[in-house]
């Protein structure tokens, strides 16, 4: 059975060129046949890369697998996503309806013979440790069977990450969850207060445009979280202050630039003057919330849509 389902494929998402790669210490798997839903939880996250850039950049992963916004797919549809705390470590749920069952159940490595259903464990470190099928082994290796009537699925596997050298993804989430939840100055609205209706905001699809003279800059981010929308707008505003060389800007420079709003994301920048914190706090915002940015032309038939690439202007 695959370590890495639905989803949540978590090497998948992260390049192999970054040398690391997020495990778990368990997973435990419901498919409801009858209701066509789907659950998986994942027990005890944690990265085995080596360095520490390396662990932030699984990190960031993590968070992009774990909240940003999926559409449907053909095999899916997801339904809630989370991370949270429990027992000292961080562990992860996902819910799904399924739309394609076989597909699923292939994705699972999971069969139907005259026996009923049938899970392969081919991986030596991984255990079978509870749930409603019986474990067999044989000369044909290790196999889980569930009875042909089942209407539900359940598996529990455990997987050995003895040999790896292993660091929890939970104090970096309670550090990163504490900042998507602090408070401070409405970005949105200083923007909104200042630049009057050049800003254009949808807090639904998680987008935040600047708009003078027939030419938009599209800010957006997919992340559902509860301050997703709040750390965008800080985004654009810091952004606007520091990046972008526009007339219908002027009123907006004049005033300012709110400090407080560049101080709490900087989380780790070194103090290095207002422009080079100011561009920390972008790369952070950047990387933290996956945020992307469309040069939008609007023309008398149709409009030009050219993406920014933030990572190469912002020096990452």
């Amino acid at each position: 059975m695959k370590k890495n389902i639905l989803t949540f494929t978590l090497c998948v998402l992260i390049s192999i060129s970054l040398g690391g790669c997020l495990d778990m210490e368990s997973s435990k798997t419901s498919i409801d046949l009858e209701n066509s839903k789907a659950e998986i939880i994942y027990k005890n996250i944690v990265s085995n890369a080596k360095t520490e850039s390396e662990i932030k950049d699984d990190f960031e992963g993590l968070l992009i697998t774990a909240y940003e916004r999926k559409g449907d797919g053909q095999e899916v549809t997801l339904v809630t996503s989370e991370l949270y705390e429990k027992d000292g470590v961080l562990n992860g749920r996902k819910t799904y309806i399924i739309n394609d069952m076989d597909a699923l159940l292939e994705n699972y490595g999971i069969i139907t013979d005259y026996r009923g259903y049938v899970m392969n464990i081919t991986d030596e470190g991984t255990k079978y440790v509870g749930g409603n099928g019986v474990l067999i082994e044989s000369s044909a290796g290790r196999q889980v069977v569930w009875d042909k009537n089942s209407k539900v699925l359940e598996a529990e596997l455990k997987y050995d990450t003895s040999s790896k050298q292993t660091t929890s993804m939970l104090p970096m989430w309670k550090k990163w969850i504490k900042w998507d939840e602090e408070c401070g100055p409405e970005s949105v609205n200083l923007l909104s207060r200042s630049l009057g209706e050049m800003i254009k905001e949808d807090r639904d699809n998680g987008t935040i445009d600047f708009c003078p003279n027939g030419t938009c800059y599209s800010f957006s981010t997919d992340f559902v979280t509860p301050g997703a929308f709040n750390r965008l707008g800080d985004f654009v505003y810091i952004y606007l202050q520091n990046m972008v060389d526009d007339p219908a800007l002027k009123k907006f420079k004049a005033e300012g630039e709110d400090l407080m709003i560049v101080d709490r994301n900087m989380l780790d920048c070194p103090e290095a003057g207002e422009h080079e914190n100011a561009r920390c706090a972008l790369r952070h915002l950047h990387r933290k919330y996956d945020i992307k940015l469309l040069s939008v032309e609007y023309g008398k038939m149709e409009s030009k849509q050219t993406p920014i690439d933030l990572a190469t202007e912002l020096g990452e």
